[in-house]
């Protein structure tokens, strides 16, 4: 190796020396006693594994080196391996941290060349299925001035990675919890390796009644991930949540399962992992609940009763029943549907029916002492049955049974609410024993501005004041009185009064009931009322038409008058009047409202402003308010926006002035006239143009002299109604084309304004342009090749034309088409008889008549153009043939018979004729050429029968008799017998069965 061009000269021949005493360098194991320069390993071959296990081997040098040796050792696969050394340097600089990485460099001095300097080898794993690995760890860089080091081998360690990989499913736990109150647990899933195609993993959850995947939705127990080999190592989550149920049933545990996953990967295919478990902790706590209107229930000896109901707040897991008893059977006993009183009963709840409430009737028990009202209490409870609810203790029930031996007027309810919507509450009224006469109760509001009351004397209207009356008959019918909120539209706030409750003495005739005291019943009415404005009516308004109007009125009552400004905000569109402007309409006015006025309606009228502008129909806001007044309620109310609807009298359009325009050949013109008919927002340009500029060609506009192609008309803001002159010029085309009409199309607008530049506004003029040329008539022969042929005809003249090679018997039509005139059609044999013709129909329209060709093949064509003023064109023309085919059928049989043609014999039909014994005769238009498969069907009757056919009108004689074993001689469209010209063809029919027969339809 030459290096003295890399070192100065001086040093050169110092290393020079040092190269002769050491030789060649090499790589050697004597443990630093060879005297050949080189770099010694301790071991030339490790194993390690992708489950990160770490082997070591050391590294110095052979011989003593004149100055440091650096050298560093890399690993030539990364993916399966890493390197680290407590030794490693950077540069000249040792540092502390110990990381495995790609490289490490060591430095070895003359004083430590001897010291083993250990590298860590440690397994990666690749998470990629394919097997043991072999790679190299090598040095890569060594470098010292000490040159017999230079030159050294740079020695490798042979590493084997042992291979882990096997494809999974990871999932990151194996145990979730979740709650009843929808609380969640997550896990993630991963794949242990990358898969060659997208692996597909379900979950499941076990039970479905405790666990869902969905938090909006208990019924999602099923869900699937999807991995593919760009997110095989991404971990996706999965989240669980509890499921509610109402049964108090501890804490479930059920399984979630992984798997098995679906891949056309074999190695993911199947796959499955562990089942999580989930604990889904419950919310339910078993117990009843006893539900009763009032603390105590209150019954009366004359029969009023009193009832509680009763229900479980869970599902139980078995019937659940719970005893009801009354302590005292002399003031109560207890019923449940109309079962009869008794002391105790039971309230039995399934699993199906605990959450449906159930009703204990409390009936009371008279008896016939003066022992006033008497309290007790009833025991409902402890349940029995289910086991989750034996453990429960009993609850109590408070009744009171009025005593009936003492006059009393007993009220039930009290702190009623209303509200000023008419909102209601009530209370009831009953007599505590049973009177000597009527007793009257009077019932009246203390204040009728916020509430009235209905019930006895007034059933159903609300009145200040009612009576109640109470007979010997019916004084143990509790009486209900109703009071109805009423509204006082002022912004008082929530005000509480009473109803009194007072026996009328003058009426009762009872003397220990119409002594007794005045009651009173507390009501608070809640205030609904608030300062605003209301509008009433929808308006719309027509430019030059009728006004419409809409009303303002206040909301509530205010304590001062009320000012409320009114304003248009497009004067353009429409103008108002009212208020203080009673006769002028204008763009703004004032509304004052009087506080003895305050709801009155005051009346606002909306006028359109008529213009001559096309702007459609505006919808206008009219702004009330914001008002003004001594009343803080309505001084500075927002304004509010009332919106009307003016709609337009104009449109857009152009009116043009014209009667009858024509031309003639040359430069004959004629003129019409155009305006807008509504004035528009910005410059309208009008062009005005022929449609075919051999006819006619325009002046005017832009062009006020000069006959050209195409002109335009300005219109402004100015001049939009004053109408401008079109002349049209006619022009010769030197053509016999007689009067010819086209279009002059007028619009293309260019414009800003939008009403204008919409395209449908476009018109045209009609002009008819007489022509000068004159035609001439012609005779001549043509061929049918010849044909189409353009002639001509002069006024009144006739064309003639002789046409041959025309198929004989064959139906052709002859058209005189593209007429530029009124002309008339004749067509007649060599012998001069009329075979079809076609008169004058007084248009310019195309002429035909159809006809049978005569047996020589030669028509005579006669055009007739008396009818025209110039002579005429036209274009001579005739169809392809028609052929028209007969078959005669003859079937030896009454039964029925069905006669088809088709096309081709895979069966589509072209018609169809039916024969049911004897001559038939079957009629088709054929297409001249093409085969035909008749196809005949004998129906119904069982035997043997003969049919005969032929394609004209032929002889049908001459059956003999058939044979009763014929049988069906051809089933095979494919191969139908043919049928030729008059030559009948005999068949032989059993029951159902079926024959064909070919017919090739002929050429002209």
């Amino acid at each position: 190796m030459e290096i003295t061009g890399l070192l100065p000269a001086s040093l050169v021949a110092v290393l020079g020396l040092t190269l002769a005493a050491c030789g060649d360098g090499g790589g050697g194991d004597d443990g630093g006693t060879s005297s050949v320069p080189g770099v010694v390993l301790s071991k030339t071959a490790l194993t390690t594994s992708e489950d990160g296990t770490v082997e070591t081997f050391s590294v110095m040098l052979a011989t003593q080196p004149a100055s440091d040796v650096e050298m560093t050792f890399e690993s030539r696969d990364t993916t399966e391996g890493e390197i680290a050394s407590d030794s490693d340097t950077d540069g000249y600089w040792y540092y502390d941290a110990y990381s495995f990485e790609k490289s490490v460099d060591l430095t070895f001095t003359p004083t430590n060349w001897n010291v083993p300097q250990a590298i860590d080898v440690k397994g990666l794993d690749d998470s990629v299925l394919d097997g043991n690995q072999t790679y190299g760890v090598s040095a890569t860089y060594i470098w010292s001035m000490d040159l017999a080091y230079l030159n050294v081998a740079k020695p490798s360690v042979s590493v084997t990675n042992i291979d882990t990989d096997a494809p999974g499913i990871t999932v990151s736990k194996t145990s979730l919890t979740t709650a009843e109150n929808g609380s969640s647990e997550a896990f993630t899933v991963k794949l242990n390796l990358e898969p060659s195609a997208p692996v597909e993993i379900p979950f499941e959850i076990g039970d479905p009644t405790e666990g869902t995947f969905d938090y909006y939705s208990d019924s999602v127990t099923t869900k699937t991930l999807t991995f593919d080999q760009s997110d095989w190592d991404y971990s996706k989550t999965v989240y669980v949540y509890g499921v509610d149920d109402d049964i108090a049933d501890g804490n479930p545990t059920y399984e979630l399962s992984v798997g098995p996953a679906s891949s056309t990967d074999t190695s993911y295919s199947g796959l499955t992992s562990d089942a999580i478990s989930v604990t889904n902790n419950d919310n339910d706590t078993a117990a009843f609940t006893v539900s009763a209107a009032n603390d105590p229930l209150r019954t009366t000896e004359w029969g009023q009763t009193a009832g509680f109901t009763v229900v479980l707040n869970t599902e139980p897991t078995e019937n659940v029943i719970i005893p009801v008893s009354s302590p005292d059977a002399s003031e109560g006993l207890v019923s449940l549907n109309g079962s009869t009183p008794s002391e105790t009963l039971d309230v039995t709840f399934t699993p199906e029916n605990w959450d449906i409430a159930q009703t204990v009737t409390v009936n009371p028990v008279d008896e016939a002492e003066l022992d006033g009202d008497i309290d007790y209490n009833l025991t409902v409870g402890a349940p029995t049955g289910a086991s989750e609810y034996t453990s429960l203790g009993a609850q109590t029930v408070a009744v009171e049974n009025v005593d009936d031996d003492t006059a009393r007027v007993n009220i039930q309810g009290a702190d009623l609410q209303t509200d000023e919507d008419g909102g209601t509450d009530a209370f009831v009224v009953s007599l505590a024993k049973e009177p000597t006469g009527d007793v009257v109760i009077n019932v009246t509001s203390q204040d009728t501005t916020e509430g009235f009351v209905k019930g006895g004397s007034s059933p159903t209207t609300a009145m200040d004041s009612i009576s109640l009356t109470f007979t010997t008959a019916d004084w143990k019918t509790a009486q209900t009185v109703t009071v109805v909120g009423q509204d006082d539209v002022e912004i008082d706030g929530s005000q509480s009064y009473s109803v009194n409750v007072a026996v009328d003495d003058v009426s009762t005739a009872d003397p220990d009931y119409s002594t007794l005291s005045t009651q009173a019943v507390s009501v608070t009415n809640a205030d609904t009322d608030q300062a605003g404005i209301t509008f009433s009516g929808s308006v719309y308004t027509y430019e030059g038409g009728a006004t419409d109007t809409f009303t303002v009125k206040l909301n509530t009552k205010p304590v001062a008058e009320v000012i409320l400004p009114v304003t248009v905000d497009e004067p353009d569109q429409v103008l108002i009047q009212g208020g203080d402007s009673p006769t002028v309409f204008v763009s703004t006015l004032n509304l004052t409202f009087a506080i003895a006025e305050w709801n009155t309606e005051k009346t606002i009228t909306v006028q359109a402003v008529d213009d001559f502008v096309d702007d459609g129909t505006a919808s206008v806001d009219i702004e009330v308010g914001p008002a003004s007044s001594a009343d803080s309620h309505y001084d500075a109310l927002p304004a509010e926006t009332k919106t009307v609807y003016a709609r337009d009298n104009d449109s857009a359009g152009l009116v043009i002035n014209t009667t009858d325009v024509s031309t003639s050949e040359p430069n004959v013109s004629s003129d019409f006239t155009v305006a807008l008919e509504s004035e528009p927002t910005a410059n309208v340009f009008v062009t005005v143009s022929p449609q075919d500029t051999t006819e006619g060609l325009v002046s005017g506009g832009d062009s006020p002299e000069t006959p050209v192609t195409s002109v335009t008309l300005e219109f402004t803001t100015a001049n939009w109604s004053s109408a401008q002159t079109i002349s049209v010029h006619g022009q010769d085309d030197s053509e016999l084309d007689g009067p010819i009409e086209y279009l002059v199309d007028v619009g293309s607008m260019v414009t800003t304004d939008s009403a204008y530049s919409s395209s449908y506004l476009d018109d045209t003029v009609t002009v008819t342009n007489s022509d000068n040329e004159v035609g001439e008539s012609e005779t001549m022969s043509l061929t049918l090749a010849q044909l189409p042929h353009t002639g001509q005809v002069a006024p009144l003249s006739t064309s003639t034309y002789t046409v041959s090679g025309l198929a004989s018997g064959w139906t052709y039509t002859l058209t005189a088409g593209s007429v530029t005139d009124d002309l008339a059609l004749e067509v007649q044999d060599s012998g001069a008889t009329l075979l079809c013709s076609s008169a004058n129909t007084g248009a310019k329209e195309p002429e035909s008549c159809q006809f049978t060709t005569p047996s020589d093949g030669i028509i005579n064509v006669y055009i007739d153009g008396s009818g025209t003023e110039n002579g005429a064109e036209f274009t001579l023309s005739v169809t392809d043939p028609v052929y028209t085919h007969t078959f005669e059928a003859y079937a030896e049989s009454s039964s029925s018979f069905i006669f088809y043609l088709y096309s081709d014999p895979d069966g589509y039909s072209l018609a169809s004729k039916y024969s049911t014994g004897g001559s038939r005769s079957l009629i088709w238009d054929l297409v001249a050429g093409e085969d035909y498969y008749l196809r005949v069907v004998e129906r119904y009757e069982p035997g043997f029968y003969t049919v005969q056919v032929t394609d004209a009108a032929a002889s049908l004689d001459g059956f003999g008799d058939a044979a009763e074993d014929a049988g069906e001689p051809d089933g095979d469209a494919t191969s139908a017998t043919s049928l030729t010209v008059n030559a009948p063809v005999e068949r032989y029919l059993t029951d159902g069965d079926v024959d064909w027969f070919k017919f090739t339809a002929p050429t002209p």
